[in-house]
């Protein structure tokens, strides 16, 4: 679910990045700023879900055992 937001949450982050331009051309400041502060909004919104999703997720050394993960802290370095 995390996942889908960021993505719905940076594409209107874009949107409104890109509208920027054309709406400050026609309404000045009063049009840019709101637009400029949905960006953000957005932006941050997107930030949050993803550190939820890295919350959620299994870290790749959580899903070895105890008995794989003093194996690879042995192993020397592949040059």
């Amino acid at each position: 679910m995390f996942y889908k937001l960021r993505i719905l949450f940076t594409i209107l982050s874009a949107i409104c990045l890109a509208a920027l331009l054309p709406i400050g051309t026609f309404w000045g400041l009063a049009g840019f700023i709101p637009t400029a502060l949905l960006a953000a909004i957005f932006f941050v919104l997107m930030l949050l879900c993803k550190q939820e999703q890295e919350k959620r997720e299994p870290k790749p050394e959580e899903d070895l055992t105890q008995e794989e993960n003093s194996s690879n802290e042995n192993e020397l370095p592949k040059k």
